[in-house]
Order: structure tokens, then C-alpha cells, then sequence
């Protein structure tokens, strides 16, 4: 539909892709700060080994906000590059402004890709987030000239060094000393707002 003639198909495609990417950023944004829980329980329960049923229930409905985020920050990304893809076969301005926020959907999905990555970079399913982040890059550069695909691409490829697999041998005082490198550079980084002005 996006690819469409027809202005009100379109329309719809458009108007369908930015409900549901806003349902899908929604849905993990509200399960985000108990999915960045689930690690610190998952740690605690690694070196304590009596655990009360209440713990046993609170812990198990975090690693459920866990899979859920991870479900929402997914599929957001792979409907806005679907509908970049499809956007691709129509010329028209209108269809380029309804799907504006999708790099800043992709942006937030990657970073929480990489938060995850960098508080355990060796849980289950650490590919699949480091390629949602590569395909969130891929996005962003495909989306050069939207005001905060740049800053966004500077900021994930800043944090790079954090959420890439960890080279052999490193020791735990090097990877402290890369860590507080590196978010030193991100902190002097511009934060893609949405609402950032194209030109500073």
C-alpha cells in the first residue's frame, strides 16, 4: 500500500505503521526498566541460592518483561524497515513525513538493544540483539538527512565498543577502563531528540 497510486491506500499504510510502531515502542518502554531488573535478580540469584516464593514469582515476571520488551524492540524494527523498504517505490513527500518517526523508533530500540548488551554480554540471545542494532545502523544511514539519523548513527557507533563481543583475553580492568572511555565520548555526544532541530 505504501507503494500505492492511490493517495488513500497510502494513507492507510502510512496510518497503520505509525500506530503500530508507536504500540510497539510503547510496549517496550513500559517493560524496559523491569527487563534491566531481570540482570540484576538473575545476578543475586547466581550467589544466593534460598530465595523466598514471592522472590521465585517477582523474578520470573521480570524475565517475562524481559522477553516481552525484547519481542516489542524486534518487531518495531523490522516494521520500520519494511515500510522504509516499501516506502522506497513511491516518490511521494507526504508518504516521507508520516514515516519520519521511525528512525527515532529504531534509535530507541537499539539503544535498549545495547543496554542489555552492555549490563550481560553473554546472555542468551546476545547475537540477536547485536544484529537488531546492525539492521537499526543500516536504517539510520539509509536515513541520512533526517534530522536525527546522524546523531543517532555518532551515538551508536560511540557505544560500539560496549556492546560488541568482548575480545579473548581481555582482563575485567580493561574492560572497565573501555567502559569509561567510551561513555566519557557518548556523554559529550548531541542526544537524538525527535524534536531536534535539523540544524544546531
Amino acid at each position: 500500500y505504501l507503494a500505492s497510486p492511490l493517495p488513500s491506500s497510502v494513507r492507510l499504510a502510512a496510518q497503520s505503521i505509525v500506530l503500530r510502531g508507536s504500540y510497539y515502542h510503547i510496549r517496550f518502554s513500559l517493560h524496559r526498566p523491569y527487563a534491566a531488573a531481570a540482570h540484576d535478580t538473575q545476578r543475586q540469584n547466581g550467589t544466593n541460592k534460598k530465595r523466598s516464593s514471592s522472590g521465585n514469582e517477582a523474578s520470573a515476571r521480570m524475565a517475562q518483561s524481559l522477553d516481552i520488551a525484547v519481542g516489542a524492540a524486534d518487531k518495531l524494527i523490522q516494521l520500520v524497515g519494511h515500510g522504509r523498504a516499501n516506502q522506497a517505490g513511491n516518490s511521494s513527500h507526504s508518504v516521507f513525513f508520516h514515516l519520519h518517526w521511525g528512525p527515532f523508533h529504531c534509535f530507541s530500540a537499539a539503544m535498549f538493544f545495547s543496554f542489555q548488551l552492555i549490563a550481560n554480554p553473554d546472555q542468551p540471545g546476545a547475537s540477536l540483539f547485536r544484529t537488531n542494532i546492525q539492521r537499526v545502523l543500516d536504517i539510520l544511514i539509509k536515513s541520512r538527512g533526517v534530522a536525527i539519523a546522524d546523531k543517532a548513527v555518532a551515538m551508536l557507533t560511540a557505544l560500539a565498543p560496549l556492546y560488541e563481543p568482548h575480545p579473548p583475553g581481555e582482563t575485567t580492568e580493561e574492560r572497565e577502563k573501555k567502559r569509561k572511555q567510551v561513555l566519557s565520548v557518548v556523554k559529550g555526544l548531541a542526544f537524538p531528540y525527535h524534536d531536534s532541530p535539523a540544524y544546531p
